[in-house]
């Protein structure tokens, strides 16, 4: 990508199966997406090259607080989230035996 000047940007990430997408308009096919994952990241100008850890996604569980994550107050309000999304582990579709082609779209605005 491109970035004429630094920019704060919004980019949201998602997969869709191929089969689905086969024929239709975006309009047809978009609930068919399953959003990945998607974050803001202040980014410079010139061609730029944007990354992540899958640990980061917005859309997997956080990781469990304990009683000694509390009582060390290595928990902040910051840090606490609210509960929701998917376990890491079922991020990515199971596909079939003979594997599943899939599209990924990044969004950037």
């Amino acid at each position: 990508m491109i970035v004429p000047e630094p920019a704060l940007l919004v980019f949201r990430i998602f997969l869709a199966s191929c089969t689905g997408l086969e024929g239709g308009s975006l309009e047809e096919v978009r609930n068919t997406f399953v959003e990945m994952d998607k974050f803001v990241d202040l980014v410079p100008p010139g061609v730029v090259e944007v990354s992540r850890e899958s640990t980061d996604s917005s859309v997997i569980l956080p990781t469990e607080m304990t009683v000694e994550d509390i009582k060390s107050r290595r928990v902040t309000e910051e840090g606490v989230r609210c509960g929701c999304g998917w376990p890491r582990n079922l991020l990515l579709p199971r596909g079939t035996p003979r594997g599943m082609k899939a599209k990924v779209f990044v969004i950037a605005t």
